[in-house]
């Protein structure tokens, strides 16, 4: 559903607030749905409205991905 771009910045090149990357959701056939900045903090998806990025998809998980950062610069989820 979500990928990030492989374009993401080293944190340690950043100014604070910048955008590191950009978050694409996807429909079921591939086809770009929305682009979202990434600017490193951390991102919650899925279906339940208590997410910053929700899915109405009856497949996604009400809590379904944390995107977060770690060791100041690499992206984990």
């Amino acid at each position: 559903m979500a990928k990030m771009s492989p374009d993401v910045p080293d944190s340690r090149h950043q100014e604070a607030g910048a955008i590191r990357g950009v978050i694409e959701l996807l429909g079921r056939s591939g086809l770009l749905l929305q682009r979202l900045p990434y600017h490193g903090n951390t991102i919650k998806i899925g279906r339940a409205y208590d997410n910053d990025i929700i899915v109405s998809d009856p497949y996604v998980c009400p809590h379904h991905l944390v995107i977060q950062e770690h060791d100041g610069g690499s992206v984990g989820a």
